[in-house]
């Protein structure tokens, strides 16, 4: 990411966006397999691929002063990774939740003194995160379903990380268990019974090794992906 302010190398700001809006539009533009005229559905292309890139950076609405368009602050359009959507996604949950937390804390308050915070604009703003939420997971989810990895698709491997993370634990579990792990290891009376394991710990142990191994190869595979495939509108 390249921090750019208006100005920079004796450039107009306005002068740097157009530049690269027009990069990225050659990009496209290459990319769907013509320069010049488009048919309806090379135009489609071309629009979903402009809405692959997004904004990065503080972006205000371009203002007028004297007559002439001024833009407040720069901004550059990169294509958006996998996986910095999901940094976004997750971003925008903990934002959601934060907002819902002030809002319940501002939605009353004492006679005769002011609220600490507007609940309503609150409430509103928390609105508008949950819509950028939304739509984060809807492009998620369509990208891991259209990626292709290791004979399947994201999605597939997504699950398969799942279970395998449930086998993981279920088999530990069952070994700790039998191993006797968190249990009085010893008897105090001769009377007592002898508790004798049910299930091979060594075998429950050499399964949970190569679960794990199969996980964090699952693991790596995925985040990978994440770096490596661009986010579909």
């Amino acid at each position: 990411m390249v921090d750019l302010s208006d100005g920079h190398a004796g450039r107009p700001g306005g002068n740097l966006i157009d530049h690269h809006v027009a990069s990225i539009d050659h990009h496209c533009r290459v990319e769907v397999g013509t320069a010049r005229s488009l048919d309806h559905a090379q135009d489609e292309r071309l629009q979903a691929c402009h809405q692959a890139f997004v904004v990065v950076g503080p972006w205000r609405e371009p203002s007028r002063q004297n007559g002439k368009r001024q833009r407040s602050s720069l901004v550059i359009l990169v294509r958006m990774k996998l996986a910095e959507a999901l940094a976004l996604r997750a971003d925008a949950a903990r934002r959601a939740e934060q907002l819902r937390a002030r809002t319940v804390a501002s939605a009353r308050y004492q006679e005769g003194e002011a609220p600490a915070e507007s609940a309503a604009a609150l409430l509103a703003e928390a609105g508008e995160v949950l819509g950028e939420l939304e739509s984060l997971i809807r492009r998620v989810n369509r990208t891991n379903a259209a990626t292709v990895v290791d004979g399947g698709t994201l999605t597939d491997a997504l699950a398969r990380r799942d279970v395998l993370r449930l086998r993981h634990r279920v088999v530990s579990s069952a070994a700790d268990a039998a191993a006797g792990e968190g249990q009085r290891g010893f008897r105090q009376l001769r009377s007592e019974l002898k508790m004798i394991p049910a299930l091979s710990v060594a075998e429950l142990r050499r399964q949970a090794d190569d679960l794990a191994r199969l996980l964090r190869e699952v693991d790596t595979l995925i985040q990978r992906t994440n770096w490596e495939v661009d986010l579909l509108d």
